[in-house]
């Protein structure tokens, strides 16, 4: 199991949500597991308040504000407004789960690139020519980012991601295709982050575009000349076709297709497994296949 000083948490917890903890007798560290482990000497957190007391061992319980404590209650409870923020604060307080401290030898990075402080990469990675990454971000093993890529500070790829590949355009002369070339790029913002085998391809001619603050998920991908608005989530297994937009603190489910240039308004939701055919206007719920508007 995972420990944390008693002292230091009281600390943070005091410092950072003005809570208070009590001194918990004789034990100096406490530790972390899964409500469903429910240990004693434990520290957890529950987003519900249908707590069966009766079981419960842990030492310290984060819960909602509205929650009710029996009495005689050995557990020491913490009610704060978003238990699971709470939590996760402290684990990246206490935790750090990044295993590349600096920029590895075998990564292969191009001319004239702009590698800012603080940024880390991993093994194998290959950065092209023209590339700008901003300070603090990290970039993990196997990683490849095409040339003219442009990614904000504090971003985070996570492995064998691949950042400006060439999008899929052809025209049929006959019985050929050829090959229509993408010269544009990328642009991330700041605060992005791209998970593992995601596959974000450039534009055309233009940018395609992944604004601050997005989260992506494993294995997407994002087809050229894009925009996904900010603070958007984008879950595993999604496909967004080209020239789509999306519209800022957008949901999208894992497993939804979008097909090419339609526009996801602000704040919609994509449920799982969507397949969108057509525009979705701002603050919409679709589901299904084809995608319709839920009732």
């Amino acid at each position: 199991m995972h420990k944390i000083n008693v002292t230091e948490l009281c600390k943070f917890l005091h410092n950072e949500f003005s809570v208070s903890l009590e001194p918990l007798s004789q034990l100096k560290e406490i530790f972390l597991c899964d409500l469903d482990e429910n240990e004693p000497n434990t520290l957890n957190w529950c987003s519900k308040d249908n707590i069966d007391w009766n079981t419960m061992k842990a030492a310290v319980l984060i819960a909602p504000s509205n929650i009710k404590i029996p009495m005689n209650c050995k557990t020491q409870v913490v009610k704060v407004e978003r238990p699971r923020l709470v939590f996760a604060k402290i684990l990246e307080n206490f935790f750090n789960d990044i295993t590349i401290h600096d920029i590895s030898e075998s990564a292969k990075i191009g001319t004239n690139c702009q590698i800012h402080s603080g940024v880390r990469i991993g093994h194998n990675c290959v950065i092209g020519d023209n590339v700008i990454i901003g300070k603090n971000s990290i970039i993990d093993h196997g990683v490849i980012i095409q040339k003219n890529t442009q990614i904000g500070k504090q971003c985070m790829l996570n492995a064998n991601c691949i950042i400006g590949g060439h999008g899929f355009g052809y025209e049929k002369v006959e019985e050929d295709y050829i090959r229509i070339p993408h010269i544009g790029n990328v642009v991330i913002g700041d605060g992005v982050e791209v998970g593992a085998l995601t596959c974000i391809n450039r534009g055309t001619l233009g940018s395609t575009l992944v604004n601050n603050g997005v989260k992506i998920d494993d294995s997407s991908f994002i087809a050229h000349n894009v925009n996904v608005g900010k603070n958007t989530i984008i879950c595993s297994h999604v496909v967004i076709c080209g020239s789509v937009q999306i519209g800022k603190n957008s949901w999208i489910a894992p497993g939804v297709m979008v097909r090419d240039g339609i526009t996801i308004g602000e704040s919609a939701t994509l449920g799982m497994g969507a397949i969108v055919t057509k525009s979705v206007d701002a603050q919409t719920i679709v589901f299904g296949n084809p995608a319709r508007k839920k009732i």
